[in-house]
């Protein structure tokens, strides 16, 4: 079975991708359309970098449109599992672009608890580099 051979880079999942795009064509158009009036609406938007508030929803708002560009990626190839995985990524941005949206004060109380991981040491960047350093180079 070539699937196991090559993975989804291989030939068949070509295949099979192009056999999900025709099976569910009227879904991946509107998905399409969706991705082209979110990156229409970014190219006209302008960034107010004085502004906290700002800052932070345009933030948001690339990456829920990054996580949705990878969930359609994912379902063309019929990596359910995967997709299902993002969309809790994406429900995530969006409840916090929903709380900003209506309370602007939400954004101390999300600074607050980025640096309260930080200060426990929770940031996983920060500790696979620390765990992966060579002992004689501490100063890294």
């Amino acid at each position: 079975m070539p699937l196991l051979t090559h993975g989804f880079l291989g030939a068949d999942a070509g295949q099979a991708r192009k056999k999900i795009l025709r099976k569910y064509s009227q879904l991946f158009a509107v998905l399409r359309e969706l991705n082209d009036v979110s990156h229409e609406y970014l190219r006209g938007l302008r960034l107010d970098l004085q502004n906290e508030f700002h800052i932070f929803t345009v933030t948001y708002f690339i990456r829920g449109l990054s996580t949705f560009q990878s969930l359609i990626i994912l379902l063309e190839h019929g990596c359910i599992d995967d997709a299902r995985a993002l969309c809790r990524t994406l429900l995530h941005t969006h409840f916090r672009l929903a709380a900003i949206a209506a309370k602007p004060s939400v954004l101390n109380r999300i600074r607050a608890t980025a640096s309260a991981k930080l200060r426990r040491g929770s940031n996983p960047t920060r500790l696979a580099s620390a765990k992966y350093r060579p002992a004689h180079a501490r100063w890294i």
